[in-house]
């Protein structure tokens, strides 16, 4: 705070001019003790406020008009400011009367202006107050003028802005005053005398004023001399310090120092918080250096230091703030969500980053971060362009206590990131791996979005945590919520695997967790895909092997995997955060009995299966191979020698798959490969899809589709004709396009006439929600460009649920029977079929052995000679095939079932 001081009182009356400044000091009040002041009073002639002269004293002028502007200036000589000379001016004071006793009355509105000015007119002439005031600097804006420290008649204005006078030139002084309203019209009032000498106005100031109209009159005659009555408020020695230096600045310690302003020998001084602003508490020293040790690692800190003169002359004004800031130091654990900084080419503080050369970039974005307002981004051109960012110092580094664990997002997956160390912050070569993440997510939200990394023993207790893009994908990597942190003591499995899918049954796969599960695995088996918690009942528990088949699902159903750990009874692991899906197989239509056939050399054969209303496939080979015919019976070609066929039952099926309809209204000229990528989980054919192509004037064009594979080579492709509309004309075009089994595929619109401007897409991601799902036939996953729904509308998808192809041979017998003989022959029939015990053959004299096996081939049992009843009450319950070696020898296969 400011040391204030008071006028001395001043004599009755004075009667004669006074031609040099009167300083008045003493304290304005006992509470606002800090910065010693002095109030320079500019009084030119006798005439003071409450001496008894016979002048009159009234105000300057008065106005009753509502929000008028009335304006004064004063000019006073070098001559007369000489004891202020070379000053900063912090406050003006006016003198306040009441009635006729001079001063300003009331609360004005004021505005105040200071200046210095030379070459103006001293006396005669008209100057135009706006032109005067050009330059000035405002020191003061007030509504109303918040006076303060009044005592003796004198009230007190700080300066809003400072101002430096130099004591070379005269003082000017602005005053602009605005009547609130005519209701509480106040008097503006200045005293006003007699001329100082008689007849002159040499030495005194010259007086211009007026109300509204904004421009000066002549100036008032020097025989009625008016002035305001002010004084001016600066500081005054005590010195302050100079020459502030801080240096040497560690993780916990500075040095500080200073030069005395002059003969001082104790200063009041703070370190503190950056921010905290002038100092309310602080300490002394009698020494103008400082070494503090105790600071706080990686923090700012602000100094101010002032002079304690002590005695009369009071304390100087503060000097500061001085900024500097702790290094870091080695931390034990981290959180960091990059929030507190601006976004650009930087780290954090305590990071560092090393980034490769071309087409390379590490910043900070407000790209979507998954919590706050900012994330850590990362691109990589190639492997020779790799950037990576360092963490901090951690001083548990190799405890093999903690792990790293962050969220991650890629703009177009598959991403890579490389969680490793490096032992030099500027070498990108120091680099050393500990694992590779593929960060297969490319939102935030995504059950698998966040990722952990634990640290081995073995890392150098030197090194310093980095993540590396490495180029192994070009995709822009985003993380954020970076921890270090001590990891669980119990952790959840890795590399969840599906296999041996079947239509209701699943074999599962994964690695141990690093952890002991002392009481094995738990699984969580669900056709929502919703995350289990710590209470959810998992659907098989205890599972001490690191592989387990699931059963008892539901064909042509998708489900979702969730594994944890059971460290003991009490400490279980959280669940797995990989997506882990799969789809069971439809339930394919059962074969229940084929017929193969004997013929002659060079003659056809009759082929039979039977599934019920199941059409039946055949074909030349167990897999793959030509498809041959359909229907219950197959004629083979002439036959030179004995062949083997298969036939499989199939149940067709048709659908709809992707967004119905577009929503938006919107449309993109792109044709560059844009649509949608798709998994098919089985053979399939797109029969059709919907497109909505747009153009201003136009009606017809053509489209050209593409089907692509998961390495971008073109499957199939169709051009077709369409209709062209204003808002879009729906198009249903053909495409029969067969796809086999496999992922990754693209369909892609590549290219358009020039009839056509656009086509109907979604940018609104509300819009529509990927996957899009044709139970075990088909899923959209996404679309070629993340964030959008393209073109294609309403897939039309045919496809079958097909059994396993079972083999039908055709035997050719060279040692041929006479046609009569081979007419005789009649086939073999069993029954009950399925049965639960026991099966019946007709005819079973004419059967030489029967071999039972499964459906994988496996021998089950051997009948020789056997007799018209079979019992096979020991077969578990499934399905086999029955293999009759007819005594004639013939062969022919019978699938039956056990209940």
């Amino acid at each position: 705070m400011k040391h204030f001081y008071n006028l001395i009182s001043l004599p009755k009356k004075i009667t004669s001019c006074v031609k040099n400044l009167a300083l008045g000091v003493a304290l304005l009040s006992a509470g606002n003790i800090s910065v010693k002041s002095q109030i320079w009073t500019i009084n030119v002639c006798s005439g003071m406020p409450g001496s008894t002269q016979s002048n009159t004293y009234g105000p300057m002028y008065t106005t009753a008009t509502a929000n008028a502007t009335n304006r004064l200036t004063s000019i006073y000589p070098s001559s007369q400011l000489t004891g202020i000379a070379s000053q900063t001016l912090t406050s003006i004071y006016f003198h306040t009367g009441a009635g006729n006793a001079g001063g300003i009355l009331g609360t004005p509105n004021l505005k105040v202006y200071l200046k210095e000015v030379s070459n103006l007119d001293w006396g005669s002439g008209a100057l135009d107050w706006a032109t005067a005031s050009t330059g000035a600097t405002l020191v003061f804006d007030g509504n109303p003028a918040p006076f303060v420290g009044t005592t003796g008649g004198w009230k007190q204005i700080p300066l809003s802005t400072t101002f430096a006078y130099s004591g070379t030139q005269n003082l000017a002084l602005f005053v602009e005053y605005k009547n609130p309203t005519a209701s509480n019209a106040v008097s503006w009032s200045y005293e006003y005398t007699s001329p100082c000498v008689s007849g002159s106005s040499s030495g005194l100031e010259t007086k211009y004023s007026n109300n509204t109209t904004g421009t000066l009159p002549t100036s008032l005659a020097s025989t009625n001399s008016r002035r305001p009555y002010i004084g001016f408020d600066y500081p005054v020695p005590c010195p302050a310090p100079t020459n502030i230096v801080t240096s040497a600045v560690t993780q916990n310690s500075v040095n500080i120092s200073w030069v005395a302003g002059g003969s001082e020998t104790s200063w009041d001084y703070s370190i503190q918080a950056a921010g905290a602003g002038v100092p309310t508490t602080f300490a002394n020293s009698t020494t103008n250096t400082l070494n503090p040790t105790t600071l706080i690692p990686n923090t700012n800190y602000e100094f101010y230091v002032r002079a304690a003169c002590g005695g009369t002359n009071g304390n100087s004004l503060w000097k500061g703030p001085y900024t500097f800031k702790t290094l870091c130091g080695p931390a034990t654990s981290m959180f960091e969500n990059f929030d507190s900084y601006a976004t650009g080419n930087i780290v954090p503080d305590c990071w560092a980053r090393i980034v490769g050369g071309s087409n390379t970039a590490q910043t900070i974005s407000s790209a979507t971060p998954a919590s706050g307002t900012r994330n850590l981004y990362q691109v990589t051109s190639s492997a020779a362009n790799a950037t990576v960012v360092v963490l901090p110092e951690f001083s548990n580094i190799n405890a093999g206590t903690h792990w790293l664990r962050f969220k991650a997002r890629t703009t177009v997956a598959p991403g890579s990131l490389d969680v490793g160390y490096v032992t030099n912050i500027a070498d990108a070569s120091t680099f050393v791996n500990i694992q590779t993440l593929n960060i297969l997510n490319t939102s935030y939200t995504a059950q698998d979005a966040e990722y952990s990394v634990i640290v081995p023993s073995s890392v150098p207790a030197n090194a310093r945590l980095a993540i590396r893009n490495s180029g192994t994908s070009t995709a822009g990597h985003y993380y954020d919520d970076v921890y270090w942190e001590a990891k669980p003591s119990c952790i959840a499995p890795a590399n969840i695997v599906t296999s041996n899918i079947t239509s209701n049954s699943v074999n599962l796969q994964w690695n141990a967790s690093v952890s002991t599960p002392a009481n094995g695995y738990d699984i969580y088996v669900s056709t929502n895909n919703v995350a289990p918690t710590s209470s959810t009942t998992p659907t098989l528990t205890g599972v001490s092997s690191t592989s387990q088949l699931v059963g008892s699902l539901s064909p042509a159903s998708s489900y979702y995997v969730w594994i944890r750990s059971r460290c003991s009874a009490t400490d279980f692991s959280s669940w797995s955060t990989q997506i882990v899906t799969f789809y069971t197989n439809c339930q394919a239509p059962v074969i229940t009995s084929t017929t193969g056939a004997t013929v002659c050399p060079n003659q056809p054969a009759t082929l039979s299966a039977t599934a019920g209303s199941a059409v039946m496939n055949w074909y030349s080979a167990s897999s793959g191979g030509t498809s041959l015919a359909t229907g219950n019976t197959f004629n083979t070609p002439s036959l030179s020698t004995s062949t083997d066929y298969w036939v499989s039952a199939a149940t067709p099926t048709t659908g709809y798959i992707g967004l119905p309809a577009p929503i938006s209204t919107s449309g993109n000229s792109g044709v560059a490969s844009l649509g949608l990528i798709f998994d098919a989980l089985r053979p399939m054919t797109i029969e059709t899809v919907d497109v909505y192509p747009m153009h201003a004037t136009n009606t017809s064009g053509t489209i050209t589709i593409e089907l692509k594979d998961a390495s971008n080579a073109t499957l199939q492709t169709i051009t077709a004709n369409v209709t062209v509309s204003v808002a879009g004309a729906l198009n249903t075009v053909p495409l029969n396009f067969a796809v086999p089994a496999g992922t990754g595929y693209k369909l892609v619109v590549t290219g358009k006439s020039a009839t056509i401007s656009n086509f109907l897409r979604e940018s609104e991601t509300s819009n529509f929600n990927y996957p899009y799902t044709f139970p075990s036939v088909c899923v959209i996953t996404g679309s070629t460009t993340t964030g959008y729904y393209y073109y294609l509308y309403n897939w039309k998808i045919a496809s079958a649920c097909e059994s396993a192809r079972t083999m039908v041979t055709a035997t050719v017998d060279t040692n041929c029977l006479s046609t009569s003989e081979i007419d005789k022959k009649d086939s073999v029939k069993v029954y009950p079929n399925p049965f639960s015990e026991f099966i019946t053959i007709n005819k079973y004299d004419l059967v030489k052995t029967i071999i039972i096996s499964d459906l994988s081939g496996k021998l089950i049992k051997t009948i020789n000679k056997p007799e018209s009843v079979l019992r096979l009450q020991d077969l578990s319950a499934g399905m086999y095939i029955l293999q009759l070696d007819m005594k004639d020898g013939t062969k022919q296969t019978i699938k039956i079932i056990k209940k």
